[in-house]
């Protein structure tokens, strides 16, 4: 039983520094010429990962510690 109890509070322990590695990366993306927020852009990351803009041009990504690429696609 004690063993059990340790086992689950380090899985625990363990489960909260893999969540606590993440860093959200967060912005706006503008139109450079017009400053005005694109709705519907596509942010790139990682391999056919990405998220859309809202309706304020804003994006919000979790990602693993490290160096990261974002590419903005707007049509």
């Amino acid at each position: 039983m004690l063993k059990s109890l340790a086992f689950s509070i380090a899985l625990l322990i363990s489960l909260c520094s893999l969540h606590a590695q993440l860093f959200v990366v967060q912005g706006v993306v503008k139109d450079g010429e017009t400053g005005e927020t694109l709705i519907g852009a596509t942010i790139l990351y990682g391999e056919g990962q990405g998220v859309i803009t809202d309706i304020d041009g804003a994006y919000s990504i979790s990602l693993p510690a490290g160096k990261h690429s974002l590419k903005a696609v707007f049509v």
